[in-house]
């Protein structure tokens, strides 16, 4: 069971649909949300968030009486961040935030050995008002640790609209992207969300999609 939300900094309804399924190949797992384009142009400055968490949120506390479960570990690499909680390990990109390996039940990678950018990850469909619109795979520029103990790993990657970059995402899109990604022990899964801002003087921009997408293997 999981869910989404997209809410505004100001309360705004904002959420159309919310969708768990195939793309069109049938190898490509999507939880996303589709935003009410409305009438009038977007306000001055917003921010706003989707989630997508599976399971309780509850990490080793749910387990009174019994033998803790073991406690989440966390490695650092130059290019790659992965989090092991000795159930599920997860391989993340580093900084760009893409999901490059699921390590879970015995099979070394539920997600296709394709390209790293290319298996898990979040893609935007938006656009400016006198522009159509386009999508948009998000990449991130930076990597921070949010939370580290034994119960908890939260993990930040973000990056800012830069019109001078040279990184077509961060030139194109007028958005400050944080992709978060959290695993609990315990728990046979791990949680994503990210929280999108437009500062007040950047260009105006519609948000009519926002989807964290999943490759899986054939192999089962």
């Amino acid at each position: 069971m999981g869910y989404a939300k997209l809410s505004t900094s100001n309360g705004e309804d904002v959420l159309e649909k919310i969708w768990l399924g195939y793309d069109t190949f049938g190898d490509c797992c999507s939880i996303g949300v589709s935003r009410r384009r409305p009438q009038e142009d977007p306000p001055n400055g917003s921010c706003f968030s989707v989630g997508v968490l599976h399971g309780s949120m509850n990490s080793c506390e749910d387990f009174d009486g019994a033998e803790p479960p073991p406690a989440v570990e966390l490695k650092v690499m130059d290019r790659h961040v992965v989090m092991n909680n000795e159930i599920l390990k997860v391989t993340l990109a580093k900084p760009e935030g893409y999901v490059t390996r699921i390590k879970y039940s015995g099979m070394k990678n539920v997600l296709q050995n394709n390209q790293e950018h290319d298996r898990g990850y979040w893609d935007i469909v938006c656009g400016q008002p006198t522009l159509k619109n386009g999508v948009f795979r998000l990449r991130a520029t930076n990597f921070s640790i949010i939370t580290q103990n034994e119960s908890q790993v939260e993990l930040s990657f973000s990056n800012t609209w830069d019109p001078n970059s040279e990184d077509y995402f961060s030139k194109s899109v007028p958005l400050k992207v944080d992709i978060r990604y959290i695993m609990l022990s315990g728990r046979p899964g791990f949680y994503a969300y990210a929280i999108f801002e437009r500062e007040e003087k950047w260009p105006a921009l519609y948000v009519d999609q926002l989807r964290i997408a999943f490759k899986l293997g054939m192999k089962k």
